[in-house]
């Protein structure tokens, strides 16, 4: 999917839709994920877009609720390991400044990446930490494990540009340019799962 063609609203849909897949634990984002964005969004276009034709946009609200929540849940081990949600944000700030480092205050990588890394590798980002967490015997995670793996997670879903290869650059050295400039979140409260 080229983010480029969305507008920024479509973009900051997108990206909820994403931040809702990894709440909810699911394995990818799907269109009902991006449903309940447009149905909880402040000003309401969906609803009353729902109410014009006649349809009760709560009605609406429960069925995509109940339909999100059927959905496959990623579970791992004996219990669930815990992600603040600031550490998802940032997942998707560090994925997003891949695909966009200009709204990032990052013009200068422009130039350096054809494509960034796609909405699933947010999500990819979240689930490995949650693993390591689980690994390393926390119950939650800590910013540490998404930086770890951040390099490990993002590498390959990268598309340098000739001028990047011209200098010598690798993926890497742009992804620790793009989370030097993402500030991380402070840590969480311990959580226990």
């Amino acid at each position: 999917m080229d983010m480029e063609k969305f507008t920024e609203r479509s973009r900051g849909f997108i990206q909820s839709a994403q931040t809702i897949a990894i709440r909810e634990n699911n394995q990818r984002v799907v269109p009902e994920h991006l449903l309940k964005v447009l149905m909880d969004d402040d000003q309401g276009l969906a609803a009353n877009l729902i109410t014009r034709a006649g349809g009760d946009p709560r009605a609406v609200q429960r069925a995509v609720d109940e339909a999100v929540a059927k959905l496959p849940k990623v579970s791992g081990g004996d219990g669930q390991v815990y992600v603040d949600p600031s550490l998802i944000s940032y997942a998707v700030k560090l994925v997003g400044a891949t695909r966009r480092p200009d709204q990032h205050g990052m013009p200068e990588l422009s130039k350096y990446l054809s494509f960034g890394a796609s909405p699933r590798a947010s999500i990819s980002l979240v689930e490995a930490s949650r693993a390591l967490a689980y690994l390393r015997g926390r119950g939650y995670v800590l910013p540490e494990d998404l930086t770890a793996l951040a390099a490990d997670t993002l590498r390959h879903r990268l598309v340098l540009s000739y001028e990047a290869l011209a200098e010598g650059l690798s993926a890497d050295a742009l992804i620790e340019r793009v989370m030097a400039r993402i500030p991380l979140p402070p840590k969480p409260m311990q959580h226990t799962a």
